[in-house]
């Protein structure tokens, strides 16, 4: 989240004046994981901010730089810091601005007066700056981490702490997986493998499609093929992590759809039912690599946010489709805090048609299914019929039915608006304060099990959540004359644990 979304336009509201329709938002999907939700404060902005401890605004904006956008050279005051009460649940990742804009002293002081206001027991992590690698003037790895290591003693002391006491994120590493000079190997061989210790997680930033030009969101996200092709970068940093001694995490701690520039002002790349589509796979994908944490970025009119908070240079507080991927995913891991995912092999070459499984202290507890292939309803000049296709799920021999609860849109991949979207039967959106309504149609069903297959059809552009309790379970598609077949037997390959 953007510092440009805290107080005085405000996602959280200002201080001791909770934003009501943010806080519903946020606990409902926290409620689908009985964990307190995790919120990362931090980016672009805070990063080129400048600290003023005598300020008595939360934020001052430069008047250049209002009006929309990253704004740079915003100025914060300690009174900043208060409205991150306004959410009691939360937990933070604290972010800290580092690099040449800031001084150890200033750096301490922001961080003293943030550890005393938020307090201890609500950050679970510190981070050092944002996107090292996009700091100009020759910053490089080794100054990076000579810097990390003077900063963190540093602050720990100024916070009244151990060095390590509390860790730290380290990384914060903007999209450039794989550039030599700033992956995981370059920057523990610099120096961070003797501070292991004081690291929580290694953190990459990762956006769907980036700085690009908008093309077609059928093409850039929902094509399952480009999933694997996209994260195949960041594998062998994972496995450096894990055989470290103790193990690192990896998190992607900002994420997006996408950053495109959208001529035709539409923001169906950013915004639209197919990008929470989307997060939904990349979501559970990553969790099968062993990514410990998403954090999905927000921001004042990010068209790839969860929601708008509060009106803004034009845009009215809003729910985003991107919020019900995060409905979805969040009721796929669970509330057990020991939730493993596999991603099922349906033999499908089309990238169109893709399930995971989660397992529960080794039993089937759920699965995903997502049908990605293109519909979009929204388009008055498309006559295309929308499809649909079956998968055939196999149970075990006690189970009678499934339920099922569907993520879903009658308008497809191409629906904006939060009411034109459902998950299991309910709808948020800011004329209901962002609690969930009845959606006036059947999202949350059983499927009985005839023969030991539950046949469950999923429309195109569309996901369902299958919810079951067993050891076992193989999965096919069809439709017309294809065919494909997989198995949920195999070990699960990541693990997630709430913390």
């Amino acid at each position: 989240m953007e510092p440009q979304s805290n107080p005085p336009q405000s996602t959280t509201g200002p201080s001791g004046e909770p934003n009501v329709f943010s806080a519903n938002l946020l606990q409902s999907i926290a409620n689908r994981t009985s964990s307190r939700p995790n919120i990362r404060v931090g980016g672009t902005s805070l990063q080129r901010s400048v600290w003023d401890p005598t300020q008595s605004s939360a934020i001052v904006v430069p008047p250049s730089q209002t009006g929309g956008g990253i704004p740079i050279g915003i100025s914060i005051g300690p009174s900043y810091f208060e409205s991150y009460n306004n959410f009691p649940t939360a937990s933070y990742i604290f972010m800290i601005p580092v690099g040449r804009r800031s001084t150890v002293e200033g750096s301490s002081s922001f961080a003293k007066s943030g550890w005393d206001t938020i307090g201890a027991d609500n950050i679970i992590a510190l981070e050092p700056g944002n996107e090292p690698n996009s700091y100009h003037g020759g910053y490089d790895a080794v100054e990076y981490v000579e810097q990390f290591r003077e900063y963190s003693s540093a602050i720990s002391e100024a916070v009244g702490i151990e060095v390590g006491e509390k860790p730290w994120l380290v990384g914060s590493v903007g999209t450039t997986a794989g550039d030599p000079a700033w992956n995981v190997t370059t920057l523990f061989d610099a120096g961070l493998d003797s501070l292991i210790p004081r690291i929580y997680s290694f953190s990459a930033h990762h956006y769907g499609w980036g700085l690009r030009i908008h093309l077609d969101v059928e093409e850039q996200l929902m094509d399952h093929r480009l999933m694997p092709r996209r994260m195949a970068k960041y594998v062998p940093e994972i496995a450096y992590l894990n055989a470290l001694d103790p193990p690192v995490r990896f998190g992607f701690h900002e994420v997006g759809s996408g950053l495109a520039e959208i001529p035709d002002g539409s923001n169906i790349l950013e915004r639209s039912f197919g990008a929470a589509l989307w997060q939904v796979d990349f979501m559970l994908y990553t969790m099968t690599m062993g990514v410990e944490r998403v954090n999905m970025q927000s921001g004042l009119s990010f068209q790839f946010s969860q929601w708008n908070p509060v009106e803004w240079s034009g845009d009215p507080p809003a729910v985003f489709a991107n919020f019900y991927g995060s409905l979805f995913s969040a009721a796929m891991i669970g509330p057990s805090g020991s939730a493993q995912a596999t991603e099922l092999d349906l033999g499908d070459d089309t990238g169109k048609l893709v399930a995971y499984a989660i397992y529960e202290s080794g039993d089937l507890a759920r699965v995903a299914l997502l049908n990605l292939n293109f519909y979009n309803g929204s388009d008055a000049s498309s006559s295309a019929a929308r499809g649909s296709q079956t998968f055939n799920v196999e149970c075990p021999s006690d189970q009678e039915e499934v339920m099922i609860v569907r993520l879903a849109s009658p308008l497809g991949a191409g629906a904006m608006e939060s009411t034109d979207i459902s998950f299991g039967g309910q709808t948020w959106s800011y004329e209901t304060d962002g609690l969930p309504v009845d959606a006036g149609i059947d999202d949350s069903s059983t499927v009985t099990v005839r023969d030991g297959v539950a046949e469950i059809a999923v429309l195109d552009s569309e996901a369902v959540m299958v919810v079951f309790r067993s050891a076992t379970t193989s999965t096919t598609s069809s439709s017309g004359t294809a065919s494909s077949t997989s198995s949920a037997s195999r070990e699960a390959t990541g693990t997630y644990t709430p913390r």
